[in-house]
């Protein structure tokens, strides 16, 4: 290796500007070859006298290597000619940083949770090494995510007895890992400068396969036909499935009755990794509140020997019906002459009355000379004030109105219908002589 470094001396002394150094290992080779000396040394020789872009410094003479890195570190050798011969000199050069990545990391021992790391120290570069970080991914997920960190590493002791492996060692790693996992492995060390460079990765390992540790999660529902208990979750990822075999089992059952009775269930053995499961139920308990839980299982837990993990109980809605009743006291008045507000009186915001969640109110309209069935027009209002506005009508013209509500099954029963007229479009008279010339005047004198 060949590095050029800048020597920085006293002025008022011969001084090579720039020297070329080579490495310890090369001395054998300069000592021997004079053509080193004639042709490499005197390219970055410039003479005698000192030279304006040297200066003192903190010492009478010092070197400064610039961007130094850790293969910058050794022992290096000084070639100086003077005008009475040539002066050899030698220095130990140690670079002071973090520790260089650790290699040959392995795995033993694994189970479905915990397992052995082993690895061999990397470069020591002036300190010390104090503790490790240790970190792994797997085949569920490609980002590295960190198991261990600031821990020290033991000693591995050879075959049981009390010789060492000189710089080799090893960490367990306790209820860290996922079961029924490849993972991989990598080792980072630190001393008091900080973290040095990762290791390569370690060959894949597999985890033991385990029952589900966790139950599903955002239970929810709502929505579908009248006699319908949609129940949601979000079904368990790769990652904590645990084991093949992934299935669930729903517990629900009304809000209200007695603690002591028993959850219906159902168990969707064959229908894998879902999320969504429908449960018909009498059509008398639409919008109803039920309690539901749900379990997970594998293909290494099954009952009666294994109980899965299961949720805590949720309340959630059954399926709505149709209102009804219809809004009463409908009535309209003209806004201007393509527009007509129209008012009701609300229905009562029961449940019997309501049948779900009251979302607003749908206003049916039709001009007076054509047919309500097939040539009504429909506004929706997604608010429960008891009034709207329909636009883009007809001037002097007869319509008729009906309102019904709507919750997410759909409308109601109409109303009585009303007939209301929208204004008259009143024609603009044209402007006289006389205005037309005055008009002219103000706009050429102003």
């Amino acid at each position: 290796m060949e590095r050029l470094l800048t020597l920085k001396n006293a002025p008022g002394n011969r001084v090579d500007g720039q020297s070329w150094y080579r490495s310890l290992s090369e001395h054998q080779k300069l000592l021997q070859s004079s053509a080193w000396f004639q042709n490499k040394y005197l390219e970055y020789t410039k003479g005698t006298g000192d030279y304006n872009k040297f200066r003192r410094g903190y010492l009478d003479g010092y070197m400064m290597i610039y961007n130094v890195t850790d293969a910058e570190a050794g022992v290096y050798e000084c070639v100086v000619d003077t005008a009475v011969g040539t002066i050899y000199a030698s220095s130990d050069v140690i670079v002071h940083g973090p520790p260089g990545p650790p290699g040959g990391v392995s795995a033993l021992a694994l189970t479905s949770t915990s397992g052995t790391i082993v690895w061999t120290d990397g470069a020591i570069y002036g300190r010390q090494i104090s503790t490790y970080r240790i970190e792994g991914k797997t085949d569920h997920n490609k980002t590295w995510v960190v198991l261990a960190d600031r821990v020290i590493g033991e000693e591995i002791q050879h075959l049981g007895a009390r010789a060492k492996i000189h710089g080799r060692r090893q960490y367990i790693l306790k209820e860290k890992l996922s079961p029924y996992a490849a993972y991989q492995f990598r080792i980072a060390a630190y001393n008091d400068l900080g973290i040095g460079q990762y290791s390569e990765n370690s060959p894949q390992y597999n985890t033991l396969p385990d029952k589900p540790s966790r139950a599903p999660g955002n239970i929810r529902g709502g929505g579908g036909r009248t006699g319908d208990l949609t129940i949601l979750w979000e079904p368990l990822p790769l990652q904590e499935q645990n084991a093949p075999g992934i299935y669930y089992r729903v517990y629900y059952r009304r809000t209200g009755l007695d603690p002591e009775r028993d959850f219906q269930q159902k168990t969707l053995q064959h229908l894998g990794n879902i999320g969504l499961y429908v449960v018909r139920i009498q059509r008398k308990y639409f919008y109803t509140t039920y309690e539901v839980k749900i379990q997970a299982f594998n293909d290494l837990c099954h009952e009666p020997d294994c109980q899965g993990p299961v949720s805590e109980p949720t309340e959630i809605f059954s399926a709505e019906d149709l209102p009804q009743v219809a809004p009463t006291t409908v009535g309209a008045r003209p806004f201007n002459s393509t527009a007509i507000n129209v008012t009701w009186t609300t229905i009562p915001n029961i449940r019997e009355k309501v049948r779900g969640k009251l979302i607003g109110y749908r206003i049916k309209y039709w001009n007076q000379d054509l047919n309500e069935i097939i040539e009504s027009q429909y506004l929706l209002s997604r608010s429960v004030e008891p009034h709207a506005l329909i636009i883009g009508l007809l001037p002097n013209t007869y319509y008729w109105v009906r309102v019904m509500a709507y919750n997410s099954a759909g409308p109601g029963p109409e109303s009585e219908r009303f007939l209301e007229r929208t204004f008259k479009l009143r024609p603009q008279k044209p402007p006289t002589a006389v205005q037309v010339i005055t008009n002219m005047s103000i706009l050429f004198y102003s």
